[in-house]
Order: structure tokens, then sequence, then C-alpha cells
């Protein structure tokens, strides 16, 4: 419920993990695939998706391929903020 800045869904991610993730703060935005995501007070919504990544062969495919292209958008993603970062720092150099 007060997850804040997605670290263990992103750890999960780039793991190779097959993921549902709550609806709650940012974690939708970073899953980026409603269908494998839930409200936290949905309980059988929760138990139904985990039950089709144990019994249904093709939504476990499906959630592992979508976890790896997001795990790979979202490198892409820091990579070009870390370099952004890099760059705006290079601007801030104190010259003396």
């Amino acid at each position: 419920r007060y997850e804040a800045g997605s670290f263990p869904l992103y750890e999960a991610l780039r793991n190779g993990t097959p993921v549902v993730c709550s609806s709650t703060t940012s974690l939708p935005g970073v899953m980026g695939h409603p269908e494998f995501v839930f409200d936290p007070d949905d309980r059988p919504r929760l138990r139904d998706l985990l039950q089709r990544l144990l019994d249904d062969a093709s939504f476990l495919a499906e959630n592992r391929a979508h976890v790896a292209r997001r795990a790979a958008m979202l490198d892409t993603w820091a990579q070009d903020c870390a370099r952004g970062l890099l760059a705006l720092a290079e601007t801030f150099k104190c010259r003396t």
C-alpha cells in the first residue's frame, strides 16, 4: 500500500521474476500493464492472478515476456536519466 520508489518491483523485473503488483503508488506505472495489476483490497483478484501464474502457461509466458520488455525499457530510461544528470552536472561545474 505504501511502496515508495518501486525498487522491489524494479528488482523483480530485472531478475526476470514473474510479477503481479498492487495498484497503489507508482507501481502500476512501473509495471506498465494493467493485466498484471490488482487493487490491494481485491483479494480474489490477487488470488486469481497468482493462480493463473501457476496454472496457465500462456499467461505465465505473457507475464515473463512483458517483464523482460519492461526491464529493458526501464534500464534504457535509467541510463538516459543518468547521462542527462551527468551532462547537467558538467554544465554547472565550477571553473577556476
